[in-house]
Parts: structure tokens; sequence; C-alpha cells
């Protein structure tokens, strides 16, 4: 089986800096030429928009709460298949989940048998880092942390201070990103602030810097593995799959919440048609199911209010 550079982006804490420099190196190997399949650990709708911005594919959820561990190995063979680097990008803590470990970033990276990268926030921090990283290194055996890249740097001497914490850890110290403010993130919701013009926002700085301060080629030549075998064959969902209309709401901000397994798992049941009820504009006649994903539509309320249309013909078709 062919190998590819495949890893998961975790960090000790949330707000270190795993969402930058997960887009930053998708968006660094797709400027080298790359294919890039991108993951995210958990039901996150938010980064996946940024994944899927930079990558030019899908992004799709890896949640072992929601689904079963052969689903979700099944999943990420299926999407990585013909990819040339696999990057999932993990949630809170490594090792935040919802009972102990389970469901965290780090069950995801057991499951797969894919190896760490841990992004660590040096702000006001040098070798009191060695513990820290130690215990991450040191704590489960069978995780392996590939590198570490230190986030808010203030200096090269500051560097310098981190090379040698990773140096007597024995652990390889892959790079940093220097302390800057058009880095920093506002949280928002349950996610990050997510616009349709930030996708993408200060991306060529952010590629700039990491190219210049990871060594990503040592990254991708010391993470390339085979991909896990597909544990779960896919099975018909209806009895005469693709007969069914399907129309789904879909536009940038209030109607934006979609899993892209989802979308796949509607288009094995039939043709699947969007439309966006801000234009005032009535489901589709031919429609068998309906979906309402969520998103924010507090953000478009006198847009949704002036939608008399969309509104009645949803009306209908739920009143049918």
């Amino acid at each position: 089986m062919d190998s590819i550079p495949q890893f998961l982006i975790a960090a000790p804490t949330s707000g270190s800096g795993k969402t930058t420099v997960s887009r930053g190196l998708m968006a660094l190997f797709v400027k080298k030429g790359l294919k890039v399949q991108p993951f995210k650990c958990g039901p996150d709708y938010i980064d996946t928009k940024y994944h899927e911005a930079v990558c030019g594919r899908p992004s799709v959820n890896l949640d072992t709460f929601m689904a079963s561990q052969e689903h979700v190995s099944s999943l990420y063979a299926r999407y990585s298949a013909d990819a040339d680097v696999a990057v999932v990008e993990g949630m809170m803590g490594m090792y935040d989940g919802y009972d102990r470990d389970r469901g965290s970033s780090a069950e995801v990276a057991r499951l797969l048998g894919i190896p760490v990268v841990l992004v660590v926030d040096a702000k006001s921090a040098a070798y009191s880092m060695a513990p820290l990283l130690s215990g991450f290194i040191n704590f489960r055996p069978d995780i392996r942390i590939a590198g570490v890249i230190f986030n808010r740097v203030g200096s090269l001497r500051h560097y310098r201070m981190l090379q040698e914490v990773c140096e007597d850890l024995n652990v390889t110290c892959l790079g940093y990103l220097p302390k800057q403010k058009e880095l920093e993130q506002e949280s928002r919701h349950l996610g990050l602030d997510f616009s349709r013009s930030k996708e993408t926002e200060g991306l060529d700085m952010l590629v700039g810097l990491l190219e210049e301060h990871v060594d990503w080629e040592l990254l991708l030549s010391t993470t390339g593995l085979p991909l896990p075998a597909a544990a779960v064959e896919e099975k018909p969902i209806l009895s005469e799959p693709g007969k069914l209309h399907i129309s789904v709401a879909r536009n940038e901000e209030s109607f934006s919440f979609l899993y892209a397994e989802h979308l796949d798992i509607l288009r094995r049941m039939g043709t699947v048609t969007f439309f966006n009820p801000e234009q005032d504009r009535a489901v589709p006649q031919e429609t068998d199911l309906l979906y309402l994903p969520g998103g924010y539509p507090e953000n478009r309320l006198e847009e949704l209010a002036g939608a008399r249309l969309a509104r009645e013909s949803i009306r209908s078709y739920i009143e049918a």
C-alpha cells in the first residue's frame, strides 16, 4: 500500500494556535503542488470552512463521540485515498474529551495510528516548557509526537532556548511562528470568528512565515505512513438509491453548517439541489426531502424576514 505523509495537529490547550498552524500548513502544501485532504476532530463547522477554502476540497469531521471507531477509520481512509498528504486538525487540548480522553484528539490519533505535531504557545516561557513537553511526550507510549512547533515566539534568542528544550527531550523541533498581532483570531460562538472575507485573510503572510521558520520538508519526510484499510463497506441507504430529489438550504451564513459526509450521504440517496432562502426563492417543486441546516440566522434577520416566498414554500412543504 502506498504511503503518504499524515499527521494530527494538536496542542496542550485551546487557543495555542492549532487552527492558525493547520490552515497555514495546508496552504503551504497546496502552494508546493500537493493535494491536501483536510480533517477536523469533533463536531466543528467553522474550522472546516477554513480548510476547504485553502485546500479546495471538503474537510471531513472525525468524531468518535458521534460515530463508531470503525466508521471514523473508514471515513479517513476513503477521503484520503487520492491525496498526497492528510492533515487532521485536533480540537481543544490534546487529551480533552467527553470522558477523560474519550472523544479527544489523542483518541483519534491512536485510532488512526498517525503521529502528532504539537503546537505549543511559548509566550512568556522558555525552559519551563521542558516539563510540559515531557508530559505530552511520555504520557501515552502509543502516541508518537512527530515534532513541536512553537507559537508566539518573541525573538531568535527565545527560539534558541526552546530548541534546547527539544534537544534535551529528544523530540524534533520543527520550527516556530513569531509573535504577530495579525495572526490573532477572536473567539466567536463555539468556534472562531468566521465570515467569507476571513477564509483566506492574512494567509499569504502566514504561509510566508511558516515557509521561513518551519521545516515543512522534514515534517513531510518523517510522517509517511500507509493509509488504514477501510473498516466498513458502504451499504445502500435506500432500496432504490438515487431516486430522491433533495433540496438543501445553503448560503454563506444563515444556512452554512454542513458536514461533508452528510452531503455525500444525501447524494447517494438522490439528486441534491441547493437553494438560498435569503434570495426569496421557493423550495423546488419536485422536492422529496428538504434539509435546513444550521448557521447564524440571527445575523441575517432582515434578509430572512423579507423572504416571504421562501418562508411560505417551506411551510407548505412541511404541512403537505
